[in-house]
């Protein structure tokens, strides 16, 4: 591949990725004010939600354009480290697995919306805090488990430590 090439599809990787991260912003600003009653959010869930979308956009656009890139022969199997991850059934992947990954989270109900106001009110605890709060009460539902009851159960702290955790994992400030 040309050094003239590699720019050119560089720059259209850029380009697809930032057109992607808008796109993804405006609909998580839009889906984040109609769980909370029109509220507008904070400038800094804002930013949380744009660089969600951002870092969604870039590994999308990535793994899109450069597995066409990658050419093999028609006889030819990829090795193993080539293949995607194959998209499971939501069935099949745990809680602990669904409440982080994009695939599989499911927004909270209107309860446990209230709930997350009731452990982890704002301004405590930051929009991003919450929106993570909001996926793992709900994945953990789906698979049967009671939530937290108030502020000083355990299981409020350790839940808690988790969504710390994938926040410092996703570059976020913990709050």
């Amino acid at each position: 591949m040309h050094h003239r090439r590699i720019t050119a599809e560089a720059t259209k990787i850029s380009s697809m990725a930032s057109i992607m991260a808008e796109t993804l912003w405006e609909q998580a600003i839009t889906a984040w004010s109609r769980q909370r009653n029109g509220q507008t959010p904070s400038h800094a869930t804002k930013v949380a939600l744009l660089e969600a979308a951002r870092k969604q956009a870039a590994q999308t656009v990535l793994n899109n354009e450069l597995y066409e890139l990658i050419s093999t022969d028609e006889n030819d199997n990829p090795p193993p480290w080539e293949t995607p991850d194959p998209i499971l059934d939501p069935a099949q992947v745990g809680w602990a697995q669904r409440w982080t990954n994009p695939v599989y989270q499911s927004e909270p109900t209107e309860d446990l919306e209230a709930l997350i106001d009731h452990l982890w009110p704002a301004p405590d605890f930051s929009g991003p805090f919450r929106i993570k709060a909001g996926y793992l009460l709900a994945a953990r539902a789906e698979d049967g488990l009671i939530p937290p009851a108030h502020r000083e159960d355990p299981l409020t702290a350790e839940l808690a430590q988790m969504i710390y955790s994938d926040l410092r994992k996703d570059g976020l400030p913990e709050r």
